[in-house]
């Protein structure tokens, strides 16, 4: 009968008898309007032949032919039409988080990296994959520093997976991410595979809007569960330029975890140039616990070098990646120009000047200034009188000022100190006395250079002497820039530092006050008294010897006259290890400009993510800077270019005003934005053919490889807050019976074709017109 239908109404698409196909109506009417309409068709019919004559018969039988066609026409008006429900099932999503952060890297003690093991438990539960990809639509996203979408494979995993090498991994935001592009569409689950190390968390709201809509996180853990031994190395700070043959100091900055202090390891600096070990530094538990160490090197040869920090582990270590750090530093042969002048031949000034004399690497002028302004000079480069002009203090790379009163070297002289030390990096070291220093120079035009504050003698000027004699006891401070070597530690019994040795005691000295000192200054070493025990700490808040950075130099300040006593214990290397290291640490920021028409300078040379970082560049070459532009731009550009801290910048440096005639001096600064190592350069045709460079670390907290241990709690706490469950290799093939049915079923617009306006209607009702027609002139009807 279908077939027939079909035939007579030519349908070729959606037939009768197809599934789902059935009668429907354009203006459907109720079953009762239909049968109203048949008894309407059918009495009209009657009463239109019951008045005419004629066969009763014939009659009735065209009344039933008109009610039948009033009927089609009522059909035809109903608009019949073949018709089908159509509807489509949209299925829910799965979205699969794969960490590609560099922790991935670590190797564990299996033997393979984190990154093999989660290849290996991907590749291992394919078939679930491709199973859990049939009923429902799995979205594949990889994660680190940011979200990157993953192709899946025939296998139902993706083929490749992008190199683990985000320095930085956000659960967090990785999961912000992922329900945004999962938006609009239902969710059945997350699933996350990582090892858990995150910089962030999951924010409260992500975590109510995954509880509100029931979707939980199923998580996969990578790596050890078990903490393992993690050493780190920071970064490492060392001076741009050092003297040869000098102390340099190195302090090393690194983060550990459960590394046993019995088998802390040792440091070691290598010569890249060389690769020779220039200097190795067991660390010490005390040092593990600070996480800083200072390693003091030495080289006997000027040049540019460029050395590598390493850690060398003393048991087991996690990851080796995170052992290293490269620093640059220039030696130059140099002697050190000092100018020493005091007021009176005390018993330091006469030990002092002869150290200063005898020293090959220093070249000293020492004047004794008396009250009549007569003097007396000594030193390897005798002074007719004292330097008048700026060029003549510019010979100078340190000046040393004795207890002499301020007076008797005039204010231009004292003007001409300030603008050496502040402008052209000089050192300037005071040495206290009982007569005018410090305490006489507290309102003169050198006062901003003393590291404390001397407005006069006395308690309200934060200076007093101690009653009895003390002891030097240098801290930690001093250790971090390579002073006062061999005065403290194993030495220190029956050395300097020790109260009991008798000789070590000094009986003249400056009992300062920590409120006394200015904001910038640090304490290289308190005053112990000689009665106050043996506790190495104790001089930490009694400063005595402080040093503070004046623009481009630096000043310290001696709380004491009376360090040659030492002579008497020891010799002369305890004296000799106390001044020449102080000395050199002044000079060293004069040396950024030895032999150089120009310098350049970064601050701080380590510098967090998101700090400014201040560049300045010095041109002390007339000649260049009588020329060079009124701006230009200096490029920040990565240590090593393939590294993790690829990328580069740049900051532009602007013409400082006021500065004197024959120099110039630019700056500027720039966000330390990405972590690793860059240098900052100055190309060569900005400033005539000098080329400058200077060494930037940027470090992160949040740096990956700064603690690559796993954090699994942190992914069980993630699951058990959403209702999800922590799984094994072997859990994930009932992976799609953790995840709830979202599918939803979405109606469409039914399948139509109309029946109305077909050609075999038109035919039934033309027939039944003409049937009708024809009967009645038949039948002779009027």
């Amino acid at each position: 009968m279908s077939e027939l239908l079909n035939s007579l109404l030519g349908l070729d698409g959606l037939r009768f008898g197809q599934d789902g196909a059935g009668l429907g109506w354009a203006h459907p009417l109720p079953a009762w309007g239909w049968l109203l309409i048949a008894m309407g068709a059918v009495a009209v019919s009657v009463w239109s032949y019951a008045r005419l004559e004629g066969p009763r018969a014939s009659r009735m039988t065209l009344a039933l032919v008109r009610a039948a066609l009033l009927v089609l026409l009522a059909v035809a008006a109903a608009g019949p039409r073949l018709q089908r429900e159509r509807s489509e099932v949209e299925r829910d999503r799965v979205v699969v988080l794969v960490d590609r952060s560099a922790s991935l890297g670590i190797l564990e003690a299996s033997g393979e990296t984190r990154d093999a093991g989660l290849r290996r438990l991907l590749d291992r539960a394919g078939p679930a994959w491709a199973a859990l990809a049939e009923t429902k639509d799995v979205a594949w996203l990889g994660f680190g520093t940011g979200v990157v979408p993953l192709e899946a494979g025939v296998d139902g995993v993706p083929d490749e997976l992008p190199p683990a090498e985000g320095v930085r991994t956000a659960i967090g935001a990785a999961m912000e991410e992922a329900l945004r592009r999962a938006a609009g569409r239902p969710l059945s689950g997350v699933v996350i595979l990582s090892d858990g190390r995150s910089a962030d968390s999951v924010s409260n709201a992500v975590l109510a809007g995954l509880r509100s809509d029931r979707v939980p996180v199923h998580v996969v853990p990578v790596g050890s569960a078990e903490a393992a031994a993690e050493f780190a190395v920071v970064s490492a700070e060392v001076p741009a330029v050092a003297f040869v043959d000098d102390t340099v100091p190195v302090t090393v900055r690194f983060d550990h975890t459960g590394v046993d202090p019995s088998r802390a390891g040792r440091l070691e600096i290598i010569d890249a140039g060389t690769g020779l070990t220039v200097e190795t530094l067991e660390l010490s538990g005390e040092q593990l616990a600070a996480g800083e160490a200072t390693i003091t090197a030495e080289a006997d040869s000027p040049g540019e070098r460029l050395w590598t920090v390493r850690y060398v582990p003393g048991g087991p270590d996690l990851s080796a990646e995170n052992n290293s750090v490269t620093v640059s530093l220039r030696l130059v042969d140099e002697p050190i120009r000092v100018l020493y002048v005091d007021g009176s031949p005390r018993w330091e000034q006469r030990f002092l000047k002869s150290l200063l004399i005898r020293e090959d690497s220093i070249d000293s002028s020492c004047l004794l200034l008396a009250v009549n302004r007569r003097y007396q000079q000594e030193g390897d480069t005798l002074l007719e009188t004292l330097p008048r002009t700026a060029d003549e203090w510019a010979a100078f790379d340190v000046v040393v000022i004795g207890d002499i009163r301020p007076e008797l070297l005039g204010e231009r002289t004292l003007e001409e100190i300030r603008s050496l030390v502040g402008e052209q990096a000089a050192g300037l070291l005071w040495l206290a006395g009982p007569s005018a220093t410090p305490a006489g120079w507290g309102e003169t035009a050198l006062s901003d250079l003393l590291p404390i504050v001397a407005a006069g003698a006395g308690p309200s000027a934060g200076i007093d002497l101690w009653d009895g004699p003390v002891v030097l006891s240098p801290t930690p401070a001093a250790e971090r820039v390579g002073l006062f070597a061999g005065l403290r530690g194993d030495s220190a019994a029956g050395g300097v530092t020790d109260p009991d040795a008798g000789w070590s005691g000094l009986r003249w000295a400056l009992r300062l006050r920590t409120e006394s000192l200015k904001a910038s200054a640090e304490v290289l070493a308190g005053a112990v008294p000689v009665d106050g025990g043996n506790d190495p700490n104790a001089g930490e808040d009694s400063p005595l010897v402080v040093s503070m950075r004046y623009g481009s130099g630096r000043v310290a300040l001696v709380g004491t006259d009376e360090i040659w006593r030492w002579r008497y214990g020891q010799g002369e290397p305890p004296t000799e290890r106390f001044w020449l290291p102080l000395l050199r640490s002044l000079a060293r920021p004069r040396l950024a400009s030895i032999g150089r028409p120009a310098s350049l300078e970064v601050t701080p040379s380590i510098a967090g993510v998101g700090d400014r970082v201040s560049v300045r560049v010095t041109i002390t070459d007339q000649s260049i800077a009588e020329v060079a532009p009124r701006e230009f731009e200096a490029r920040v550009v990565p240590a090593d270019p393939s590294g993790r801290s690829a990328g580069a910048s740049s900051v532009r440096l602007v013409r400082e005003p006021g500065t004197p005639a024959g120099r110039a001096v630019y700056s500027g600064s720039v966000p330390a934005l990405r972590p690793g190592s860059f240098r900052v350069v100055v190309p060569a045709d900005a400033l005539s053919g000098v080329g400058l460079e200077a060494g930037l670390e940027v470090i992160s907290d949040d740096d990956e490889l700064r603690n690559p241990q796993t954090d699994h709690a942190f992914l069980a706490d993630l699951a058990g807050r959403t209702g999800g469950r922590v799984l094994s290799g072997d859990d994930l093939d009932g992976l799609t019976g953790l995840l709830p049915n979202r599918r939803v079923i979405v109606p469409l617009e039914p399948e139509i074709v109309t029946l109305w306006d077909k050609p075999f209607l038109l035919a039934v009702l033309l027939g039944l017109l003409t049937l009708e027609w024809v009967w009645r002139r038949l039948i002779r009807l009027s």
